[in-house]
């Protein structure tokens, strides 16, 4: 399934030109914002993600990788037109900072969870 010429799993880029269509949201009005989230430090994957992602979002340190999806998430919104100035990040990883944030990948099942908000004006 493709959305304005936007592969299916490229969800940010998926939503970007979905709200472009479904609601007449002009480029210049998105803003985005990165909560906490696992980060490029800490959300290690497979060597079988190079088939899935680009090179540029996976980090390789001691013959691990490790995916920068804040950066790729990023780019396609920059991609797509989204200024810069309209993206902000918190810069926490909640792995990193697991006493004040849930992680599913550090704690497993047992952790709690968390929300995300999107909000149309």
């Amino acid at each position: 399934m493709r959305v304005g010429g936007v592969p299916k799993k490229k969800i940010t880029a998926k939503t970007i030109k979905l709200m472009q269509e479904e609601f007449n949201t002009q480029i210049e009005n998105i803003h985005l914002g990165f909560g906490p989230a696992i980060r490029q430090c800490c959300y290690e994957v497979g060597a079988d993600f190079k088939d899935f992602f680009p090179e540029e979002f996976l980090i390789k340190r001691n013959e691990r990788f490790y995916l920068d999806l804040i950066g790729l998430n990023k780019k396609q919104a920059l991609d797509l037109g989204v200024k810069e100035s309209n993206i902000s990040d918190c810069g926490i990883c909640t792995s990193c900072r697991n006493r004040e944030f849930f992680s599913y990948r550090k704690e497993g099942n047992a952790c709690g969870r968390m929300i995300s908000v999107i909000m149309l004006k």
